[in-house]
């Protein structure tokens, strides 16, 4: 019997201790820097190294993370990366475990008649070898039912080992002036005498400055463009895509945000891009994705948007994503 209450102690132990996981990696940031959740819930700090050490239940699933660098309110977003994996091994000590135990059941009921026949050198071993497969089967059984329940497994993915935060991306704070503020002081016009003729005078206004500009390429830009897409690794065409859109949102004059969203409204990528504005000749603009420069977005004077994106990364691997697509009017 004593036998027994510790073999039920420690599978119960076991039982608690392995029922539930935990994803850890390892965050490059800047020394001192906090990591968050989305909510704002610190997580980890980086160390003087540079590295953060994060541990995130696998019943929580984020698709990012936040910066923060104390005494200032930036708070910086950054997508997890992760890569598929099937948990087979959990599903495999599940259907173990449980065999186990129910095997252990036929046993365990012999060794009760026996113990009602009053045969007890036969019930005590069928018993005790009965209750030991039902104990180790639960033992098994159970932490791999409760891990299978986890988000991570029940998703397949697993977050990879090596994260960074996205800090060395600039960050435009917009100046705001008030309608009811003359942005210059008015410039007085100035005349000029024509000399063609000694009894004409004519006067007209020259050099009066304005406000507008014919450089802020942001609000020339921006707006919904709605086209034709594929994603495709080396000449494979993995996925094709029918009234996909690329908004383009202005920043400043010559930065924009992108966002690639899909027919259903789902977003392509986890948050917007930051991308570089050029004028080319024609009317033609070339935008330059932060970070990688071989990601460029190419209208023309006609608002025909072509987009290329040669390395998005899914489930660890790259692929390119091209739009062919038309502003939206």
């Amino acid at each position: 019997m004593k036998y027994i209450k510790f073999l039920l102690s420690m599978a119960f132990v076991a039982m608690l201790s392995s029922c539930y996981t935990s994803s850890k990696f390892i965050v490059e940031a800047v020394p001192g820097t906090e990591i968050l959740t989305p909510d704002r819930v610190p997580v980890a700090v980086a160390d003087n190294q540079g590295k953060a050490k994060v541990i995130i239940s696998d019943d929580e699933f984020y698709a990012f993370l936040l910066s923060h660098q104390p005494g200032t309110q930036d708070y910086i977003p950054f997508a997890l990366d992760y890569k598929y994996k099937s948990y087979t091994g959990t599903r495999v000590q599940y259907w173990l475990g449980w065999f186990l135990a129910c095997g252990g059941m036929i046993p365990t009921i012999v060794g009760v008649v026996a113990v009602a026949q009053g045969d007890d050198d036969t019930a005590l071993p069928l018993f005790g070898l009965g209750a030991g497969m039902i104990v180790a089967g639960t033992a098994m059984g159970f932490p791999a039912n409760c891990r299978s329940d986890q988000r991570n497994q029940d998703n397949q993915y697993k977050f990879l080992s090596q994260q960074r935060t996205n800090q060395d991306l600039p960050i435009t704070i917009p100046i705001l002036v008030s309608e009811n503020v003359s942005r210059e002081k008015p410039v007085q016009p100035k005349q000029v005498v024509a000399e063609a003729d000694s009894s004409t005078v004519s006067t007209r206004k020259i050099g009066q400055r304005s406000n507008k500009t014919l450089k802020d390429y942001g609000t020339q830009l921006q707006g919904t463009y709605i086209g034709t897409g594929k994603l495709t690794k080396g000449k494979e065409t993995i996925e094709s895509y029918n009234g996909i859109t690329v908004i383009i949102t202005r920043m400043d004059k010559d930065m924009v945000l992108v966002n690639v969203v899909e027919s259903n409204g789902e977003p392509f990528f986890p948050s917007e891009s930051q991308y570089k504005v050029e004028k080319k000749n024609n009317n033609s603009y070339e935008l330059t994705l932060e970070g990688i420069n071989s990601a460029k977005i190419k209208i023309d004077k006609d608002k025909n948007c072509l987009y290329l994106h040669p390395r998005v990364n899914i489930d660890g691997d790259l692929y390119t994503l091209s739009i062919d697509a038309k502003l939206k009017k």
